[in-house]
């Protein structure tokens, strides 16, 4: 029998406009509210899990979701069951072709045309699930490997206390080595630069572990008791500071967008930034209005850190910076 390989064309025509024209949802990564809500075209029968706190390999808090394999593998099956649809409407539409055909040879050859077609789409369909079911099983069944999203306490991104910095006199010249594999295996996790965090490090310790602020900041990073607890970390651990303090960083570049507003954020407090960009009425202890003055310190330290992000971006592993 010789098929007509327009019914055919069309089916898969179908089948890949519709799986095609099906948005993606309109949840961002950084937003752990159910997005079963935001979906521009709702799926029937998609029900997206909770998100559920969980920890990462590194013992990090985070927050699992399976949402995005969820919604693929949703689009997958849905799409199947669509070609399953069009397939049988496309035999129906041959069978009624074929009945009133009334002894048209011409009509019956349309007919068969058209219900070979369905056939061969429903084959199709059919082969595509079962060879899925064999290669990559967890689709089919709507299981896949969670995301996990570190996240940082809402409060510390808008604190109006130092998260970071402190009142200490710290000598320009050696900036100990001892951090730089740490440091890039904390750049990757963060995707930050690790020339970004060592600079950071200099700038606030010296990268000298032990060093305690007139202010109470702990460690390489110079995390402030408050905010080494709310990240969930150590600051007498040097490895467990520099994560908090490049966590800490990642999320107030991610808010401000840029690195020197982040910086400051960090050494002054982001409440304050806040203020001091306009970005919130609400008058700060540090800074009560838009453009309010910035302490020197705070005013300083991005230059204090571009001296040492270039010297360590040209020479990563040096130990002195002048």
């Amino acid at each position: 029998m010789k098929i007509n390989i327009k019914p055919l064309l069309l089916i898969i025509l179908i089948f890949v406009l519709f799986t095609s024209l099906l948005p993606h949802s309109a949840f961002a990564a950084s937003d752990i509210k159910n997005p079963s809500s935001g979906l521009q075209i709702s799926i029937p029968g998609l029900r997206f899990s909770d998100a559920k706190e969980c920890q990462t390999d590194s013992g990090d808090k985070a927050l699992c979701v399976n949402w995005i394999g969820e919604y693929i593998s949703s689009i997958y099956n849905y799409g199947i069951a669509i070609a399953g649809i069009v397939a049988a409407v496309v035999m129906m539409f041959g069978g009624v072709i074929w009945l009133t055909a009334g002894g048209n040879a011409s009509r019956i050859g349309e007919a068969k045309n058209w219900i070979g077609a369905s056939i061969t789409g429903i084959i199709l369909t059919l082969t595509s699930y079962m060879i899925m079911q064999q290669i990559n099983p967890d689709l089919i069944s709507s299981v896949s490997k969670p995301l996990t999203l570190t996240s940082v306490p809402e409060k510390l991104l808008n604190s109006y206390e130092s998260l970071g910095g402190g009142d200490i006199d710290i000598p320009r010249g050696t900036v100990p080595n001892t951090y730089d594999e740490t440091i890039k295996r904390l750049a990757q996790k963060y995707n930050l630069e690790p020339a970004m965090i060592k600079a950071i490090m200099a700038t606030e310790s010296g990268g000298r572990a032990g060093v305690v602020s007139r202010a109470g900041a702990i460690g390489l990073m110079q995390l402030m008791p408050g905010t080494a607890s709310d990240l969930g970390v150590n600051p007498n651990n040097p490895e467990e500071n520099l994560d908090g303090g490049s966590k800490m960083i990642s999320r107030l570049i991610n808010k401000y967008g840029n690195v020197e507003n982040a910086l400051m954020a960090y050494n002054w407090g982001p409440g304050n930034m806040d203020v001091y960009l306009g970005r919130q009425s609400k008058p700060a202890p540090g800074c009560a209005y838009k453009g309010c003055p910035m302490k020197a310190e705070t005013r300083a330290y991005p230059a204090t850190y571009r001296s040492y992000y270039n010297c360590f971006k040209s020479n990563f592993a040096a130990n002195t910076c002048s």
